[in-house]
C-alpha cells in the first residue's frame, strides 16, 4: 500500500515544481494544489500525510487554510509546515496560533526541507502511535491511570524533542547565513584595512620628527589592529574549520602560551602548573584560543575595576578525570543577573568589542565534550574552570 502524499500548497507553480522535484528525488510521494481551495478540495478525499504551505496566497492565505484543516477531524493531526519569507515574530506566532505544526524560511533550503518533513513525519508517527497506545489501555480500566502517565511523558518527549530539533535548525541556518556574510565582509574589509597600513607606514616615514603626526599615526594602527582583531573574532565563531588532534604535554603546552601572552601595565600573570605527566589530546590551536580569550576577558575585567587592591591573573592545571586550566581573577566579579548570558553570542557589558570572545570559547569546549564551570563573586573576583574529560590521555610520572 503507497503511503499517503505530502500535499504543496502555493500560488507559484514554479516553486510547486521545485518543492515537488525536491521531495520526489527524495522518495516522497506528492500532489500539489494552486491555493488553500483546492487544497480543501483535495483533502476532501484524500488525507495528506503533511502539508506544506505558503502563507501568503490570493483568496485564502496559508494562515486561513491552517484553520479550515484544522477544524476537520482527519486533518486535526496532519503536520503543516508553514513556508514563508514573514520572519518577524507577530508572522511566526499567528502561524502557531492558526494551528501549524512548525514554519521554514523562504526562500527554501532543500536539504533543510528534507530533514525539517523527515522530522515532523517521524514526530506525527510518534504521536500516533501514542494515541493508539492509549485507546488500548482505555479499554482497561485498572490500567487508565498509568497509560496517561506514560503517555503524557513520552507525548513531552516528543514535544521537547521537536522543540530542540526546531531550534537547533534555526540555528543553523542563521549561523550558516552570518558565517557566509561574515566571510565575505572580511575580505573586503581586509584588503583596505591592508592599504590604510601601508600608507600610514609611509606616513610615518615621511613625518618622521613630527610628534603631533607620529601620535595620530600610532591612534590608526591601534584603530587597524582593533578592526582586525574584530574580523579575526567573528571568523573564528562563524567560519566551521577542520578539527586537527594532536597531543602535546599540558604543562608544557600551557607555559609557552602564557610566556608569550603580553599584560596591561599593573596586571599581573602567575601561574600554577601542576599536571606535568599529563598529555592533552586535541586541537591545541583552537584550545590556544580558548585560553587566549579567558586572559583577555579577565585583564579588561580588571582594567575597568576600581581599588588598590593587587590585580593579578592565576592559571592553574591539574589532573582530575581528565585535564583543567583553571583561569582566575581578582576583578570586580560578575553581577548574578549577569552571569547566565555571558556565554551568549553578541552579548557583552562593555561598550566596545564583538561579545564573541566568551561564545567562542564554549563554542571550542562543547567541540572537545568538554564543559566550563565559572564561579564569581562581586568584589573578589572570578574563575573560570574548563574540563576536558575526553581529549586526554595521562601517562606515568617519569
Amino acid at each position: 500500500m503507497n503511503p499517503a502524499p505530502i500535499l504543496i500548497v502555493d500560488d507559484d507553480p514554479i516553486i510547486r515544481a521545485l518543492t515537488r522535484a525536491a521531495l520526489e528525488q527524495d522518495g516522497f510521494s506528492v500532489e500539489e494544489a494552486g491555493d488553500g481551495f483546492e487544497a480543501c478540495a483535495f483533502c476532501e478525499t484524500t488525507t495528506p500525510r503533511l502539508v506544506v504551505v505558503d502563507v501568503v496566497m490570493p483568496g485564502m492565505n496559508g494562515f486561513d487554510l491552517c484553520k479550515a484543516l484544522r477544524r476537520r477531524p482527519e486533518t486535526a493531526h496532519v503536520p503543516i509546515l508553514m513556508a514563508t519569507g514573514l520572519d518577524d515574530v507577530a508572522s511566526i506566532t499567528q502561524a502557531y496560533d492558526a494551528g501549524a505544526t512548525d514554519f521554514i524560511a523562504k526562500p527554501l533550503n532543500w536539504t533543510i526541507l528534507n530533514h525539517r518533513i523527515r522530522y515532523l513525519l517521524r514526530a506525527s508517527q510518534a504521536f500516533d502511535e501514542a494515541q493508539r497506545a492509549k485507546r488500548e489501555v482505555e479499554l482497561s480500566a485498572a490500567a487508565v491511570r498509568a497509560a496517561n502517565e506514560l503517555l503524557e511523558c513520552r507525548v513531552e518527549e516528543r514535544t521537547q524533542e521537536l522543540r530542540v530539533a526546531q531550534e537547533n535548525l534555526l540555528k543553523e541556518e542563521r549561523f550558516s547565513a552570518i558565517g557566509h556574510v561574515t566571510a565575505t565582509v572580511a575580505h573586503e574589509l581586509r584588503n583596505p584595512l591592508g592599504a590604510i597600513s601601508n600608507t600610514v607606514f609611509v606616513v610615518r616615514t615621511a613625518t618622521a620628527g613630527n610628534p603631533a603626526l607620529s601620535r595620530a599615526a600610532d591612534r590608526m594602527d591601534r584603530s587597524i589592529a582593533r578592526c582586525n582583531k574584530i574580523i579575526r573574532n567573528l571568523l573564528d565563531y562563524t567560519l566551521v574549520r577542520d578539527f586537527k588532534r594532536e597531543r602535546v604535554t599540558l604543562d608544557l603546552w600551557l607555559a609557552s602560551i602564557l610566556d608569550n601572552e603580553t599584560m596591561p601595565d599593573g596586571i599581573e600573570l602567575r601561574r600554577c602548573l601542576a599536571a606535568p605527566h599529563v598529555v592533552l589530546e586535541g586541537d591545541t590551536e583552537r584550545l590556544h584560543r580558548v585560553v587566549a580569550n579567558l586572559i583577555e576577558n579577565a585583564a579588561q575585567a580588571m582594567e575597568q575595576s576600581d581599588g588598590d587592591k593587587p590585580r593579578c591573573i592565576t592559571v592553574t592545571t591539574r589532573f582530575a578525570d581528565g585535564p583543567e586550566i583553571v583561569v582566575e581573577d581578582t576583578g570586580p566579579g560578575i553581577a548574578a543577573d549577569v552571569l547566565p548570558q555571558i556565554f551568549e553570542p553578541l552579548f557583552s557589558t562593555r561598550s566596545f568589542g564583538t561579545g564573541l570572545g566568551l561564545a567562542t570559547v564554549k563554542q571550542i569546549v562543547d567541540q572537545h565534550d568538554g564543559s566550563i564551570d565559572v564561579t564569581t563573586e562581586m568584589g573578589r573576583g572570578t574563575a573560570v574552570r574548563i574540563r576536558l574529560p575526553r581529549a586526554s590521555a595521562k601517562i606515568a610520572a617519569a
